[in-house]
């Protein structure tokens, strides 16, 4: 899937000062709250892409029937303390992976019964519905 600006109209880009899966949680909240303000007939279904080689979340409305994004906005979601802590962590990459997952789950469980959410990262391209 590519994330080409070309494809988009404007990118909205967070900062976090979170390092942990739950102050992560808190701003995917205020991210994703933003995105259901923003993209209000398109939002039931949102693509979550981590990316822990760089250091932050990309998260767009998904089309799941075209298998690509759609509305006005990317929103991505930058996390420097996370990322930074997961260079000298023993678990590297994993960890960055592993907190952003239980976060993105704990945001979820805020929204279970209005929001299907989706997933890929560096390793899973394609995009997979997440159940908890």
């Amino acid at each position: 899937m590519s994330w080409s600006k070309a494809d988009i109209d404007v990118e909205t880009i967070y900062t976090s000062k979170g390092d942990n899966y739950k102050d992560i949680t808190d701003d995917l909240i205020i991210v994703v709250e933003r995105m259901i303000k923003n993209e209000e007939k398109l939002a039931d279904n949102i693509l979550i892409y981590t990316n822990a080689t760089n250091g932050y979340l990309r998260l767009a409305c998904y089309d799941d029937n075209t298998k690509s994004y759609i509305g006005q906005y990317i929103y991505h979601l930058e996390l420097p303390e996370l990322w930074e802590n997961s260079l000298s962590h023993e678990e590297g990459a994993y960890h960055f992976d592993n907190e952003t997952h239980i976060a993105i789950c704990c945001m979820l469980e805020e929204y279970i019964d209005s929001l299907n959410i989706y997933t890929s990262n560096e390793l899973n391209s394609t995009p997979e519905i997440l159940y908890i």
